[in-house]
């Protein structure tokens, strides 16, 4: 009787650990998942948490300067469709994901720009991403192609 009751206590022992290995093995399991799933996102989010980001539309106008949108691309709209696409490029260079299409609307039904970013890198001290910026109107694209730097205030700025 003694002998049965050695074995059950090893028996509940090695079925312990087997449940104490299958917890530790999900939660890492969970973990890796987790950390996979916001790389991306640390990242892009590693810029917005380092330093304060532009309040306003004013400073965020003043912080890209003119963009891309300035350039030819840019041209022909009014100024609050300019706002509408440097907010837009802002938006991807600082929150998008690698890849995700941040849209803007102009104030025809026709006029409408898209801005895509790369994955963000460093040069020196500074986290940069190039990125595209399409402007279609009707059956006319125009696309611009620009690098821009975050600065250590928060600021990004386009390279030329």
């Amino acid at each position: 009787m003694q002998r049965d009751n050695t074995v059950d206590m090893r028996s509940a022992r090695r079925g312990f650990a087997a449940v104490g290995i299958l917890l530790a093995a999900l939660t890492l399991t969970g973990c890796v998942a987790a950390q996979t799933e916001t790389a991306s996102q640390t990242a892009i989010g590693a810029f917005a948490g380092t330093t304060p980001a532009p309040a306003s539309t004013a400073a965020l106008l003043e912080a890209l300067g003119d963009g891309l949108i300035g350039r030819e691309i840019g041209s022909e709209l009014r100024r609050e469709e300019r706002r509408s696409a440097l907010a837009a490029e802002y938006q991807a260079l600082e929150y998008a994901q690698v890849g995700e299409q941040v849209i803007w609307r102009g104030s025809s039904d026709r006029l409408v720009g898209e801005v895509t970013a790369a994955a963000p890198y460093r040069v020196g001290s500074q986290n940069c991403r190039q990125y595209v910026h399409t402007v279609r109107s009707g059956e006319t694209s125009r696309t611009a192609r620009g690098t821009a730097c975050r600065e250590p205030d928060g600021r990004w700025s386009l390279l030329i």
